[in-house]
């Protein structure tokens, strides 16, 4: 038995995902996986849920295109979020979808190769078995041959690039400043102000900003009354790093930096040679490296 089969639920039945068949389908599946995708409309400017929240620490990458892995050619483009086949990743995948959530179209990737393709609206799956137990889970659920996809439809991961979710970045495009989120702004400024040298150029209860003593990087502290700070290192379910500052110090001044740094109010919670990561006052990771760029 070899080819493509497919398998077409009933629309108006339980979402497939969420039986425990599919949990079964899966642990056939999983030993043989790399990655797997989940996809979302493209024009969505936020495409936050908690499926995809929960799944963030096996996040490898995203790209924008208009091919359906697990259909063939689209009208429009989405994004395709890849993640690795981690085994704690397929726990959460079960546990976490709902019909609420923005990603859809599961697909399963053997070698960087597609063997499983879904398209979650049409309730429509697509299998090209890979063993014996692949083979006799369709037999048991009477999937058919599908005639319309064949081998050239075993989607590459190889093939997009994977780098920019967004398209190319146009040629003068600057980072102009980093935004940090707290609930405290003027004892975060300080924070800054004394460990950078830095100057703040305006500030008030709600808002900082400070600037380096030259052309470069700003740095924006903002008030937010539901701010969370991030767990580091990262931990399923719990709030996320989204932003790591790295400031690059001379070799002869690394340990003293290091050091003003926690009589300032910072917390030490990773060192590595030449690289130590703290937590500022507000939760915010950062890094003090040995720049390159200083002897």
């Amino acid at each position: 038995m070899s080819g493509w089969f497919a398998h077409i639920f009933d629309q108006n039945g339980p979402i497939p995902f969420c039986t425990d068949r599919f949990r079964q389908f899966l642990d056939v599946c999983w030993p043989h996986m790399d990655f797997f995708t989940l996809s979302t409309y493209a024009g969505m400017y936020d495409d936050s849920c908690p499926l995809k929240d929960a799944l963030w620490p096996w996040f490898a990458s995203v790209v924008t295109t208009d091919a359906w892995f697990g259909y063939g050619p689209g009208s429009y483009s989405h994004r395709v979020y890849r993640y690795h086949a981690a085994e704690g990743a397929k726990e959460t995948l079960l546990s976490a979808w709902n019909a609420d959530s923005w990603f859809e179209d599961l697909c399963l990737f053997s070698g960087g190769k597609l063997f499983f393709g879904s398209i979650s609206h049409e309730h429509e799956f697509f299998l090209w078995p890979l063993d014996a137990d692949m083979r006799r889970f369709i037999e048991a659920e009477n999937w058919g041959v599908c005639q319309r996809l064949d081998k050239w439809s075993r989607h590459d991961l190889s093939e997009y690039d994977w780098g920019n979710p967004g398209g190319p970045i146009h040629v003068g495009t600057s980072v102009q400043a980093a935004v940090l989120q707290c609930l405290f702004v003027e004892e975060l400024s300080a924070f800054y102000t004394q460990l950078l040298g830095w100057t703040a150029a305006e500030q008030d209860g709600k808002r900082a900003v400070i600037e380096p003593p030259d052309t470069g990087v700003r740095l924006i502290i903002e008030y937010a009354d539901d701010y969370i700070p991030p767990m580091y290192p990262s931990m399923p379910g719990k709030q996320q790093m989204m932003l790591c500052l790295e400031f690059g110090v001379q070799r002869d001044c690394f340990h003293e930096t290091i050091g003003e740094a926690v009589v300032l109010g910072a917390e030490i919670v990773d060192e590595r040679e030449g690289e130590t990561t703290l937590l500022d006052p507000a939760g915010h990771p950062f890094k003090i490296c040995i720049s390159e760029q200083h002897p």
